[in-house]
Order: structure tokens, then C-alpha cells, then sequence
């Protein structure tokens, strides 16, 4: 049949010039014209818009919950290990009273200053974080937190009377990348750490900056060093001076084991070391000038850890609360005592700082995973 052939021969082939060549759209259908082609590049653009536009939105607030979430954790990250973060039946959540402070009488120079800060400092992995959380829960259940030379933030309303700040020797980075920390003399209260629009602000840093350096930073933020080491007595003295009631809560710890801990801050040995004894020096500074008495020994580096043990030890009865070294607002604060005492050392603290609370936190050794306890001498 070869009619029926040759239609199935030309079907065949027909066929085959479909698949390599497909048949033009009806008219009124879109072919590749110019017209049909900004329609869809302009459905396209829009379409990609609006997801970009959805994109950008969920990216903006999981940068805003993970910068919250970094925030937070810093808070009190140093925090000894094995320290409780639990807070007992008498936490600040239940307290039966609210919290009460020594009656504030002074006047800052500045009205961006508080009437007082209390600055808890020490060697790095010294407990200083842990002894923070106690005192600005106890304050003001912990929103009046500020972390060393950062400003406020969500921690702490810079139009607060009452400021806990933190710091570490050194504060900020680690030494691997900031070896050397330079020493700070002064850091500024938070509203010249950030940007300031508010005229009064503005002022006022400047003649706080001016004071203190001789230069204007005219509404832009003061900068400060990744990591650096703060001389309290330079710092005490420019607040004492300004108004503030400035109190310093020097932490120490066993040194074996405070050195042990630091190496997550400084795992090159020669940085640490060179930082440990600058720090020291601070310390000891900071002791020989607010701490002694008239008449009695200097403590130099040397001394100083026999000094520490023996003040421990047998307590100095002539000072407020025997077991708490105390004078000229500064305070030291071992971290032993405060795991062994629990509760009675955190109420002397309170005392000698003027705070009456019923906040108390619960208390773990941070210390046992580091030592054996058959070997630990108190």
C-alpha cells in the first residue's frame, strides 16, 4: 500500500520536525516578542522584589536574635565554671522585700554620671563575673549591668543612679589577637562610648574627653583598645573626683588555678605571663593605696600572695567585717571564701556595699575540676 506509506512516511517525518522545531503559538498566545518578554521579566522582578524584600527581613531578625543571644550570653560568660547559674528559692524573682541601697547624697559634676558605680575587677577567670551577677542582681535585678568599656545596651538604663560594671585584667579579645594590651586610664560613662544625638550628651562628652585627654569627639563614640588593661587607681580617682561614689570589688583566686582557667583567654604562655604580672601590679597598687593603713607594710609582687593568704586566714578584725579587706570604697573579695562561706560571705559583701537584699545565689566549687580537693589548702 503505497499511498498508506507514504502518509505514514510523511507523518513520521512531520513528527520529527515538531520535536527539533516546535510550531508556532496562536495568535493571541505570547511568542518570544518583545512585548511578552517585558511582561515576564517585569512579573520576574516583581516577584523577585518581594522575596528579596522577605529574605532581607528574616536575615535582619535572626541577626538581631543571634547579636541578643551573644549579648546575653557575654553577660556573665566568664563566670567561674562549675558556678551555679541556678538561682535559689530566695532568687531575685521571689524576693520578699525590694532591694535597698545606702542613702545616695551626692551630686555629679555630669548629669550623664550615676551617683554610683560599683566596678568589680580581678584577674582574668577570677570569679569577677560571677561576683557581678550577685551584686546587680542584688541592685537591680540585673538590668543595671554594664560590660567594661561597651555601652549600655539592653543591660543597663544609662539614667540609672546605681551602675555594676565589670571588668577583667585585661578586658576584651584574647592575647593571640591582641597580644600586649595597653593600659587605659579612664573609661567614660556609656553614653560617650556610643554615638550621641542629644545636645546635652554631646556637651557633656566633650568636657569629659577634654578633661581626661584634651580632645572633643564632638556626638562620635570613644574608642578603646580590643583588649586592655584598666589602672583603677587612674579610674577611681577621676570619678571620686567628678562626684561619683565609685566602689572597687578586687576578686582574687587560688593563682594555680586562676592561671589554669585563663587559658581560654591566653593560650600563649609568654602573653599570659606578662599579662598576670601586670594585672598583679594593679592590684597591688590599687591595695597599698585604698586598702593599708597608715603604718602598715606595703605589699609589693613579691608579698603579695602571702599577703592574700594571710588576710584570708586570720581576718584583720580592725576593719568592717574582718574577713573583707575594706577602706577608701575598695574591697577584696576571695573567691575561696565565698565558695566555703556561701551565703554569710555574699551577706558581709552586701554590707560593706551598702545594699540590703534578701537576693541570694546558689554556690558551686568552680574550683574541684581543677584540683584535688585533698591537695587544696584554704
Amino acid at each position: 500500500m503505497p499511498i498508506l506509506d507514504d502518509k505514514l512516511e510523511n507523518l513520521e517525518l512531520n513528527d520529527n520536525i515538531k520535536d527539533l522545531k516546535p510550531m508556532p503559538m496562536e495568535i493571541g498566545e505570547c511568542s518570544a516578542t518583545s512585548r511578552c518578554q517585558e511582561a515576564r521579566t517585569s512579573t520576574w522582578s516583581l516577584k523577585n522584589v518581594y522575596l528579596i524584600f522577605l529574605i532581607g527581613a528574616l536575615a535582619i531578625i535572626i541577626f538581631d536574635d543571634y547579636q541578643y543571644q551573644v549579648r546575653h550570653n557575654h553577660k556573665y560568660e566568664d563566670r567561674p565554671l562549675g558556678v551555679s547559674t541556678t538561682i535559689s528559692s530566695n532568687s531575685i524573682s521571689n524576693h520578699e522585700r525590694a532591694p535597698s541601697l545606702k542613702k545616695l547624697t551626692n551630686t555629679p559634676d555630669f548629669s550623664i554620671l550615676p551617683r554610683r558605680i560599683y566596678s568589680v575587677i580581678g584577674l582574668e577567670s577570677s570569679g569577677t563575673q560571677f561576683v557581678s551577677y550577685i551584686i546587680a542582681e542584688a541592685v537591680k535585678n540585673g538590668t543595671s549591668y554594664r560590660e567594661g568599656s561597651n555601652s549600655c545596651g539592653a543591660y543597663c538604663n544609662e539614667h540609672d543612679d546605681v551602675l555594676v560594671q565589670h571588668f577583667s585584667l585585661p578586658w576584651g579579645s584574647t592575647c593571640q589577637s591582641s597580644p600586649n594590651p595597653p593600659l587605659v586610664d579612664v573609661v567614660v560613662p556609656s553614653q560617650c562610648t556610643r554615638k550621641q544625638k542629644l545636645k546635652s550628651e554631646i556637651s557633656q562628652c566633650n568636657e569629659i574627653t577634654k578633661d581626661i585627654w584634651g580632645f572633643a569627639r564632638n556626638g562620635g563614640a570613644v574608642k578603646y583598645p580590643h583588649r586592655y588593661q584598666l589602672n583603677m587607681i587612674s579610674h577611681k580617682e577621676w570619678y571620686d573626683t567628678h562626684g561619683v561614689e565609685q566602689f572597687f570589688i578586687i576578686v582574687v583566686r587560688d593563682e594555680t588555678i586562676s592561671s589554669s582557667a585563663r587559658l581560654k583567654h591566653c593560650n600563649n604562655q609568654l602573653y599570659k605571663d606578662q599579662e598576670e604580672k601586670v594585672g598583679t601590679d594593679i592590684i597591688v597598687s590599687a591595695i597599698n593605696t585604698y586598702i593599708l593603713t597608715d603604718g602598715e607594710k606595703n605589699v609589693t609582687k613579691d608579698t603579695y600572695k602571702f599577703w592574700i593568704a594571710e588576710t584570708f586566714q586570720r581576718g584583720r578584725g580592725r576593719r568592717k567585717l574582718g574577713t573583707l579587706p575594706f577602706g577608701n570604697n575598695v574591697v577584696l573579695v576571695s573567691y575561696e571564701s565565698l565558695v566555703m562561706l556561701g551565703p554569710t560571705y555574699v551577706q558581709m559583701l552586701y554590707e560593706v556595699l551598702g545594699i540590703e537584699t534578701d537576693f541570694m545565689p546558689e554556690i558551686m566549687d568552680g574550683n574541684a575540676k581543677y584540683v584535688n580537693e585533698t591537695l587544696t589548702q584554704f
